[in-house]
């Protein structure tokens, strides 16, 4: 039986991971980058996230999955 158990899920996370973390091989992680801009008023937020929208469609049409993080606060 190739049924994916917890036991599997367990070994995965203990072969891909480090002291910060879960580290996936990039074939099996959902996102690949993640672009976290900060900002400290509204017109750089907007600036910044332009900037963050340009660079994430240059990795994109390089290939890879990318995830602009934003506040929500």
């Amino acid at each position: 039986s190739w049924g994916v158990s917890t036991r599997l899920i367990g070994a995965l996370v203990m072969a891909h991971s480090d002291d910060t973390g879960l580290v996936l091989p990039p074939k099996l992680a959902p996102i690949q980058v993640v672009l976290t801009p900060i900002w400290r008023s509204a017109p750089q937020r907007e600036e910044l996230l332009a900037y963050a929208g340009g660079v994430a469609a240059e990795l994109k049409a390089a290939g890879l999955r990318v995830h602009i993080a934003t506040a929500t606060t």
